[in-house]
């Protein structure tokens, strides 16, 4: 029996980035992007088992990768979809063969801590599912289509969501099922879950769990790759 299973998502094309190389695949110092993001979660000690969720043009680049940095990681390669959705239904479908939680990460948040992943799972085994976030700092203005401002939002009240996000076995079969069955475009993974009516539960996170989008995301990246003992200390 797995306990606790993380679907990584890795089949971007990292458009937004303006590199040939998707941004998961590129280097930040020592390692690749997906490498350290594994690292972390090898880190917490949790997980049982990995699922990579991989365009079929990097699956063998990927399982070279993944079995010379981690030889003694159990995990499996499925195709990665059309939209972040599909591919997380992918990820989820692999992981529902196994007995246990499961988590989604992006394999571009790299400095996800080992702590926060396991709250996360400490958090499934009471609640169905769970989101990483964290409180929005800023002030938050709501704007009409012409760009004028709205309405002022109670920021006290709002989080950013991140990942991991995830969900119990059963909540997860459900939530797979919703995501097969939609025509929508869901903006994380929970909105699914919401969407059935199930209470999410909120870990609180961190803002270094940034998502790398933009070359001024890798730069910082690799910053914190030079510093990452004093940054994480």
């Amino acid at each position: 029996m797995v306990d606790l299973i993380v679907v990584i998502v890795a089949g971007g094309a990292g458009k937004r980035l303006g590199s040939d190389t998707p941004k998961q695949y590129l280097s930040i110092g020592s390692c690749s992007v997906i490498e350290q993001t594994i690292r972390m979660f090898v880190a917490s000690g949790v997980v049982g088992r990995y699922i990579l969720v991989v365009h079929p043009d990097y699956q063998s680049f990927v399982s070279r990768l993944v079995v010379s940095s981690f030889p003694e990681l159990m995990f499996d390669i499925v195709d990665s979809g059309q939209e972040r959705q599909h591919s997380v239904a992918n990820g989820l479908e692999k992981a529902l063969t196994f007995s246990g939680n499961i988590l989604i990460h992006d394999a571009a948040r790299p400095f996800i801590q080992p702590e926060t992943i396991r709250n996360c799972a400490s958090s499934l085994n009471l609640s169905p599912a769970v989101v990483v976030g964290i409180k929005a700092k800023d002030t938050v203005k709501r704007i009409t289509q012409a760009g004028y401002v709205d309405q002022t939002l109670n920021r006290s009240e709002l989080f950013l969501a991140q990942t991991p996000q995830g969900f119990n076995h059963e909540t997860a079969e459900k939530v797979l099922l919703k995501i097969r069955s939609s025509d929508g475009i869901g903006t994380d993974d929970v909105y699914f879950a919401e969407k059935l009516g199930v209470p999410v539960r909120i870990i609180e996170g961190s803002a270094l769990n940034f998502k790398i989008t933009t070359p001024e995301d890798l730069s910082l990246a690799k910053v914190i790759m030079e510093n990452y003992g004093s940054v994480f200390a």
